[in-house]
């Protein structure tokens, strides 16, 4: 019986597209790159400072040459010195922070994956410069020409 219900389970997650066949290698770091620059066009006082930090510490499907490109074609694109940092690292070494509660930078992480269906799926971000100063970014792809499509982006909480 136990089996029976892994099976079924199973197949409900592949029908879902919840199968990493979706996800054909590299094209899970160009999402999160679109999602990356949707992220940063929003809001642009949060881009102030001369880095920005981000965080792939969500168990995404990044390797380390991905998550290099991504820092590459950031820095190119934005002109940002660009680091990997979790954001409780960044607070913790930020002397600006602990009198101000803001970042001299800003930071960026991905935060969580969602399959709406077999077709659609939402990448929820966040960019952080301050306790007041914060936005949360949903990005819907949608997957058509078997390609992932970028299909809207928004702001959906900001502090």
């Amino acid at each position: 019986m136990r089996n029976l219900i892994l099976i079924g389970f199973s197949f409900i997650l592949i029908n879902l597209g919840c199968d990493s066949k979706k996800f054909k290698p590299g094209s899970f770091k160009e999402i999160c790159k679109l999602v990356i620059d949707k992220t940063i066009i929003f809001d642009n006082a949060l881009n102030e400072g001369d880095s920005l930090y981000l965080d792939f510490s969500n168990d995404l499907d990044l390797n380390n040459s991905d998550k290099s490109e991504i820092i590459d074609y950031v820095n190119k694109k934005f002109k940002y010195k660009v680091g990997l940092s979790s954001l409780q690292s960044l607070i913790s070494n930020d002397t600006i922070f602990k009198t101000k509660f803001y970042l001299k930078n800003f930071f960026i992480s991905i935060d969580e994956l969602q399959f709406i269906n077999s077709k659609k799926i939402s990448i929820k971000s966040q960019k952080y410069k301050g306790s007041l100063a914060a936005i949360v970014v949903e990005t819907i792809f949608e997957f058509k020409d078997k390609k992932w499509r970028l299909k809207s982006s928004l702001i959906i909480s900001a502090s």
